[in-house]
Order: structure tokens, then C-alpha cells, then sequence
């Protein structure tokens, strides 16, 4: 059994590495097998599934993401901008995802027809790595900023005691659009023909959105860092698999909290085609901040 990550298709390489400090392996979706992320390919423990690529065609596919492609160079990330865009643009044919789009908006009874629906949530899966890319690149660009400043006044300052700056960058992961997110992910995962009842997150707001669907998800565990000398141990005994290096304590980890839904998973965000989504395990851990 192979925990999944969630509910993102992107993991940032810190994420990772915070991940695998805990997990001898943990798989990721990907939308499609084009444009994987480079440090997903150099990374052995890192499970790399495509459960939507079966679903849909790959060249239209590969037409569509570039007709995003060029929307985001023209406008910038912002999904409330493409999402309020007319349908005028490059790639506009009889079959493309904006004319079936437009042929909906003509009819609000019609539904999304099946052989194309697999298809959008792939597209909106993409752009929603796209930014979450964006933003790890960023994220990571301010800590080297704040790093060559800290390492500068270091430089300039005898007193290092008394004069030491304060970093201005956070290591708080914001995640936008939940619950968009987590419909978009329970939609790959309903198409796994292997898929596990681990579900891991390093973000805890994600939590928040499903409990407030949920109300019979129990927490099993919650560890802090006093703890975490046996945490291992103890996940290890519940999850039934075998944990990367169980003798070394996380020095990574803030907390980590165990969830249990027995009863089917509900809400906005699970498919209404998925009616067998119970005994889900969930794992949420909260990494430890540069700040702290």
C-alpha cells in the first residue's frame, strides 16, 4: 500500500523531502504524461501515476494545454481571468473543449458529454499545477533572498547576538481553492485502478474543508514533537507498511494528525459517479518553520 499525496498534482521538492522523511515511497497524480516535473523523474521513491490518460485523447490534449499555455503568458495565473475569458481564441474548432463549453452555456440542461468530461478536469488539473509551480518557484526565490540577506548583515554586524535581522518570508503553505481542488483530485482518484486508503497532505487547511463535510471523521493520533521520537512506531503499527528508515526520528516534522472516515467520504468535491470512497486514512503533517 502506497500513500497518495493530495490534493495537489504538484509536489515542491521541500514537500517532498519532507514527505520521504516519513514514507519509504509516496505517489503523486500527474493530469498527463506530458511536461512531468524533472525532479519527479530523478526521484526513485516517488510513484508517478496518470489515472485520466486512458479517458481522453492525447492530442487534443496537448492542443488544448497549449491554447492555457498562451492565456497564461497573455493574461498571467489567474483562474477567475481565464474563467470569465470568451471563447474567441487560437485552438477554437468543433472539437475543442471551448466549443463544447460554449455549446453548454447555449443549453443549461445539456451535460458535459462524457467522452470530453475527463478531458476538462485533466485541462483544469494542469493549469492548477501550473500555478502551484509557479508559486514554488516564488516561495523559493524569497529564501534566497532572505538567506543572502541574513548571511550579508551577518557580514556588516560584530554583535550578531543583539542585531540578528528577522526573516520577512513565511514557510506557511497557502493553498487556494479547496475545495476546487480536492473535486478535481477525488476525480483522478476514482479512475486508480490501484489506488491506496493513505491520503497524505502537508497542509492542514485541507483538512479543514472535508471535516466540515464530514462529521463521523475521527481523529486517531495527533503527535507533537515531544512525541516524535516513537511517532514512527506508532504510524508504522497503524498504516500495516513499512516506513522509511524507522530507527531515525523526523527532525522535520512539527505534528502530525491521523484521520479515520469509515462511512463514504461526502461533499462538494467528491464525484457523484464515486460511491466507493470509505475507509480513507488520513495523514497530515505540519513541517517545522525556518521562523521557528
Amino acid at each position: 500500500m502506497i500513500p497518495i499525496f493530495f490534493p495537489t498534482t504538484y509536489i515542491s521538492q521541500s514537500s517532498l523531502d519532507f514527505c520521504q522523511e516519513w514514507f519509504e515511497q509516496i505517489c503523486i497524480y500527474q493530469p498527463s504524461d506530458i511536461n512531468i516535473p524533472e525532479h519527479y523523474q530523478t526521484n526513485e521513491r516517488l510513484i508517478i501515476r496518470t489515472p485520466l490518460t486512458s479517458q481522453f485523447d492525447r492530442q487534443k490534449f496537448e492542443q488544448e494545454k497549449l491554447y492555457l499555455n498562451a492565456l497564461i503568458r497573455e493574461s498571467g495565473p489567474n483562474l477567475a481571468h481565464l474563467k470569465a475569458r470568451s471563447e474567441d481564441l487560437p485552438f477554437f474548432d468543433e472539437s475543442s473543449v471551448n466549443r463544447i463549453r460554449a455549446q453548454i452555456k447555449h443549453n443549461r440542461n445539456q451535460t458535459v458529454p462524457a467522452a470530453h468530461k475527463e478531458l476538462l478536469i485533466a485541462l483544469y488539473c494542469h493549469l492548477f499545477q501550473e500555478l502551484d509551480m509557479q508559486q514554488a518557484d516564488l516561495d523559493s526565490t524569497l529564501a534566497e533572498i532572505d538567506n543572502s540577506h541574513s548571511q550579508l548583515f551577518q557580514q556588516l554586524n560584530n554583535d550578531l547576538s543583539n542585531h540578528s535581522p528577522q526573516s520577512t518570508h513565511t514557510d506557511k503553505k497557502l493553498l487556494t481553492q479547496i475545495q476546487d481542488r480536492l473535486k478535481v483530485w477525488f476525480y483522478l482518484y476514482q479512475y486508480d485502478q490501484e489506488k491506496s486508503d493513505i491520503l497524505v497532505t502537508d497542509n492542514p487547511d485541507v483538512m479543514i474543508e472535508i471535516q466540515e463535510w464530514n462529521d463521523d471523521l475521527e481523529q486517531i493520533y495527533c503527535i507533537d514533537q515531544s512525541q516524535m521520537a516513537n511517532a514512527k512506531q506508532l504510524l508504522q503499527d497503524y498504516l500495516g507498511i513499512q516506513l522509511h528508515q524507522l530507527s531515525l526520528t523526523p527532525v522535520s516534522t512539527k505534528n502530525i494528525a491521523i484521520y479515520y472516515q469509515k462511512n463514504s467520504l461526502v461533499g462538494p468535491f467528491i464525484p457523484s459517479s464515486f460511491t466507493t470512497c470509505k475507509n480513507i486514512r488520513f495523514i497530515v503533517l505540519d513541517c517545522i518553520s525556518s521562523d521557528n
